[in-house]
C-alpha cells in the first residue's frame, strides 16, 4: 500500500474507534441502571461506574430520569449523580421534578437543589410545602429553613391549618402528625413575627402540651429571650411576657 493511502485511512480508524468507546461506555452503564441497586454493593458499583465514566454519563443520567423503565431507586440515584457531575448546570434541569408525579424524585430534586444551596426557586419550595407526600413537605421546610427564605413565613403558618398534616381518628379528632412540631420551629428559625403572641397563647392550652418545646424554641428564637427550665415556668414566663412582647 502507498504510503499515501495509509496517511489518508489511518485518520478513519481513528475516528471509528473514538465513536465505538463512547457508545460502549453509555450500553454498559444502561445495563448497570436496569439492576435494582438493593444491595451496598451493587449501589457502589453503579456510582463507581458513573462518576469514572465522568461526563460521558451524563445523556445517561438524563435518559434514566426521564423513563419509568429503570427502578425506582436508580433514578434516585441518578439525580443525585448529575447534581455531583454537573453542579450548578444541572439545577435548571432539576426544578423541573419538584412537580414530578412521584414523590421520590420530587423528594430528591429538592434535596439536590439544597446540596447546590440554590435559594432562585424558593416560589417552588413553597409550592411544595403543601405536596400530598408528608415527606416532601419536611424536606420543603428544610429547604426554606436552611437557605433563609423569610418570604416563606406566611406559606409556612398557614400549614398549621392544613388537614394533610392531620390525622382523623375513627370518633373523628384530629391528631397531629410529627410534621407540626417542625412547622413551629420553622416559624421561629424564620423569626416569623406574627405568630408570636398566637404561640405564647397557645402554650397555655393543655392541648398543645406536646407541642411546649416547639412553640417555647419558636418563641426563643423571635424574642432573643431564654425562658425556664421546666414547663410551669415556661408558661408562666411567656404569659407574663406576652405584655410586653
Amino acid at each position: 500500500m502507498k504510503l499515501s493511502l495509509i496517511l489518508l485511512v489511518l485518520p478513519l480508524f481513528s475516528y471509528g474507534a473514538y465513536e465505538v468507546g463512547p457508545a460502549k461506555i453509555e450500553t454498559q452503564l444502561e445495563k448497570l441502571f436496569l439492576i435494582p441497586t438493593d444491595k451496598p454493593t451493587k449501589e457502589k458499583k453503579l456510582k463507581d461506574a458513573v462518576l469514572e465514566a465522568d461526563n460521558k454519563a451524563v445523556p445517561i443520567l438524563i435518559k434514566v430520569l426521564k423513563s419509568p423503565v429503570y427502578p425506582e431507586v436508580n433514578r434516585w440515584h441518578a439525580m443525585f449523580l448529575l447534581t455531583r457531575l454537573m453542579g450548578d448546570k444541572a439545577a435548571p434541569y432539576i426544578a423541573q421534578y419538584l412537580q414530578h408525579p412521584m414523590w421520590t424524585l420530587r423528594l430528591a430534586a429538592l434535596k439536590c437543589l439544597l446540596i447546590l444551596d440554590k435559594k432562585e426557586y424558593e416560589n417552588l419550595y413553597r409550592k411544595r410545602l403543601y405536596d400530598p407526600a408528608l415527606v416532601v413537605r419536611q424536606q420543603a421546610l428544610d429547604n426554606i429553613v436552611q437557605l433563609k427564605i423569610e418570604k416563606a413565613g406566611d406559606d409556612i403558618w398557614k400549614m398549621l391549618f392544613h388537614k394533610k398534616n392531620y390525622i382523623i381518628d375513627q370518633k373523628g379528632k384530629a391528631k397531629r402528625t410529627d410534621i407540626v412540631a417542625k412547622i413551629i420551629r420553622s416559624l421561629g428559625d424564620l423569626s416569623y413575627e406574627k405568630a408570636k403572641d398566637p404561640l405564647v397563647r397557645l402554650i397555655q392550652k393543655n392541648d398543645y402540651q406536646d407541642l411546649v418545646q416547639a412553640i417555647d424554641y419558636s418563641l426563643q428564637k423571635m424574642t432573643g429571650i431564654q425562658s425556664p427550665k421546666t414547663v410551669s415556668e415556661k408558661k408562666t414566663f411567656w404569659s407574663q411576657q406576652l405584655k410586653s412582647l
